[in-house]
């Protein structure tokens, strides 16, 4: 139970922060009158999310998108009357259509159509004025979504910075799984369906790393976190994964005898020196500690390229027949991994710094005491 507990401590504190928000928007809702306090209720379990920055990107468009639908649709509500069914819906494509067009820009206002609808409909109430149901429903909603960012910043605190951390920690993690298959396979072909599998789960995992990356560039922008820009290492993460795809490519089919006699201890020194290296990246990231350079992987990728020429130099391989084609495809793609491993290093390094200031500052002030 315990182990369940740490391994998901971090479920269980969104949840609790959830609860509280709603709580919270509840309580202020009731000190306020607001007739409806279940607006706030439920803007505040929308709005929070795993992170300040997802909470505050969430609060702050949500917050937007129903001031400017609330008053749309308090204008339409005025301006059209809609005492009949008839009447309703050219009010309804008047209040919709105009905010559907933004919300096809920017889906980040969907709840301005939503607000206007709201506020239209609730006007058919008597005896209900517009503006005041506009007004109402502007309150609840602040109540709530300004009750989901307080309880973020507040109560257990989670950074999308460290929630970054972790899931370009996965992501790398994932590549690694990638090229340990690849390593067990050799030149004897990559079996499709378990690649397959692994790239997705890499897919899934890089775009939930760009989501958090987006997070804490809202954090960084509105200056509640500092650190390097996080979209750097997410452009390295994509351009590492198009490295990883290609290798597999060049891998997928099966290579001859003569060839995998030759090439294919050199080729596994190469695989099995990368994977190692990317799994001690993904390692280091969440201790905090500098990655170690891929000047190891160079290496073994030099090796592997003198084994190739001097296999064609003796004459045991053709240099222009298809395979010795793919084999030397294979190096340009592993030259250009390399490059991408560095920037890699550079970025994880980045990301690491403010970790291993806070650590430095920790040891310093064990010493003093």
């Amino acid at each position: 139970m315990v182990a369940f507990f740490l391994a998901n401590r971090g479920k269980f504190k969104f949840s609790l922060r959830m609860t509280i928000a709603a709580l919270l928007s509840i309580l202020v809702g009731a000190i306020l009158n607001l007739s409806q306090v279940y607006w706030a209720a439920l803007s505040a379990v929308i709005v929070i999310q795993g992170s300040i920055g997802g909470s505050y990107r969430a609060g702050m468009y949500r917050l937007l998108g129903t001031v400017g639908g609330a008053f749309w649709g308090a204008v339409v509500a005025v301006l059209i009357p809609h005492g009949t069914m008839a009447a309703l819906a050219l009010a309804l494509v008047a209040a919709v259509a105009p905010l559907a067009l933004l919300t096809a820009f920017r889906p980040d206002w969907r709840v301005a159509p939503i607000t206007a609808i709201i506020v239209l409909m609730g006007s058919t109430l008597p005896p209900t004025d517009p503006f005041d149901a506009a007004i109402e429903r502007v309150l609840e909603i602040s109540v709530g979504s300004l009750s989901a960012v307080l309880v973020a910043l507040v109560v257990l605190p989670a950074r999308a910075h460290a929630l970054l951390v972790g899931s370009a920690s996965k992501s790398i993690a994932d590549m690694a799984a990638i090229v340990c298959l690849l390593q067990a396979s050799g030149a004897r072909g990559v079996p499709v369906e378990a690649l397959r599998v692994l790239h997705n789960d890499l897919r899934v995992q890089i775009a939930q790393t760009e989501a958090r990356a987006a997070e804490a560039s809202v954090e960084r922008q509105n200056r509640l976190a500092d650190g390097p820009d996080p979209e750097s290492l997410v452009r390295t993460l994509r351009r590492l994964r198009h490295d990883i795809a290609m290798l597999g490519r060049v891998l997928r089919e099966p290579f001859p005898e003569t060839l995998r006699e030759a090439l294919e201890p050199p080729l596994l020194t190469l695989l099995g020196t990368l994977a190692g290296w990317l799994t001690a990246v993904s390692q280091s990231l969440p201790q905090g500690e500098q990655p170690t350079s891929p000047a190891a992987v160079q290496a073994a990728l030099e090796d592997y390229r003198a084994t190739l020429d001097k296999a064609i130099k003796d004459g045991r391989l053709s240099s222009a027949s298809a395979d010795t084609q793919r084999i030397y495809a294979l190096l340009f793609v592993c030259g250009q991994f390399i490059q991408n491993l560095q920037d890699l290093a550079n970025r994880a390094g980045e990301l690491t710094s403010e970790r291993r200031v806070e650590r430095a500052a920790e040891q310093r002030h064990n010493h003093d005491d």
